[in-house]
């Protein structure tokens, strides 16, 4: 992995060469040094990025996941609260809080946010898998199943057939498990 991180660092910093005023390039830039967990540099990247397009969605999604991952999960809610009303019509910034309601274990929360993010556009596996483990920590087994499947009819992808799989693995239907798994 870091032969690749390292590969993308280059290849960002070409980017930021080629052309300093180019937001996306400051955002692939903050993005890999998120991953490599050098937060200063990366929170002046995504800040450069913001500053050159104030309404990039993507700078707005990478500078939330950046205090998510420096651990910074009330700054971040606040953020993407803010970033909710900007743009209401973007799921991401509802995938993105819950995913710290998840971090959080304020499960009825997430459960709102991710039905909110599928309330914005039905189709994204991110929600789907996210409302599933909300219900499931709620002891909501059976609608974490619905939610799963409900997924996979509108979207079939290898992540929710994965998690389908694991539910029904753990709840000893071993042969639906394999189909799922197969599926994925």
């Amino acid at each position: 992995n870091l032969y690749w991180l390292d590969k993308a660092q280059s290849l960002a910093q070409n980017a930021l060469k080629s052309n300093d005023f180019l937001a996306l390039s400051h955002v692939a830039n903050a993005r890999v040094l998120g991953l490599k967990d050098q937060f200063d540099a990366a929170f002046a990247e995504v800040e450069r990025a913001i500053a050159l397009d104030p309404n990039g969605v993507l700078a707005l999604g990478v500078k939330s996941e950046l205090l998510i991952r420096a651990q910074r999960a009330d700054e971040a809610l606040g953020f993407l609260k803010q970033a909710i009303q900007r743009f209401p019509s973007e799921r991401l910034f509802a995938d993105l809080m819950g995913q710290i309601y998840l971090l959080k274990g304020d499960y009825k929360a997430a459960q709102v946010t991710y039905g909110l993010s599928l309330q914005i556009k039905a189709d994204g596996s991110a929600a789907y898998l996210g409302l599933a483990d909300a219900l499931m920590m709620q002891n909501r087994a059976e609608e974490s199943l619905q939610t799963l499947r409900a997924g996979i009819k509108l979207k079939p992808g290898a992540e929710l057939h994965k998690a389908l799989g694991n539910s029904l693995f753990s709840r000893g239907d071993y042969v639906g498990a394999a189909s799922a798994f197969e599926s994925a």
